[in-house]
């Protein structure tokens, strides 16, 4: 993924939120989700005209609603939400054919790089 955004221009900084947003939300599918197979799809959309990305995250387990709980600071896990709320520009979630869809997006701006919409599937 960091690939995909480095080579359609999308700036270093918001390269490290994303990567770092993704993989939380990666790892909550994995761990939450109770996925059928195991299997987390994630779409990349890099929109120059918007001046924004889009990455949905979406786990095979059924579909449920997802929301940041704040807890309490000697608590081990459950900031990966909370990261995303502080993070991301706008976030959500959506119940999908195949489960549960995880999106947010960043503002971005753009180097040179290629001047197309991108929309990337990590499906095998």
């Amino acid at each position: 993924m960091q690939g995909l955004l480095i080579l359609h221009g999308v700036g270093s900084e918001v390269i490290e939120v994303a990567v770092l947003l993704v993989s939380e939300l990666v790892a909550n599918a994995v761990v939450h989700s109770c996925s059928r197979h195991g299997e987390v799809t994630v779409l990349l959309k890099a929109d120059r005209e918007r001046g924004r990305i889009r990455l949905d995250v979406i786990d095979d387990g059924p579909a449920v609603s997802v929301r940041a709980v704040h807890k309490n600071q000697e608590h081990e896990g459950g900031r990966g939400l909370l990261l995303v709320e502080e993070l991301a520009d706008r976030w959500g979630c959506y119940p999908d054919e195949d489960g549960t869809g995880v999106w947010f997006e960043l503002e971005s701006s753009w180097s040179t790089g290629c001047r197309m919409t991108v929309v990337g599937d990590a499906r095998g």
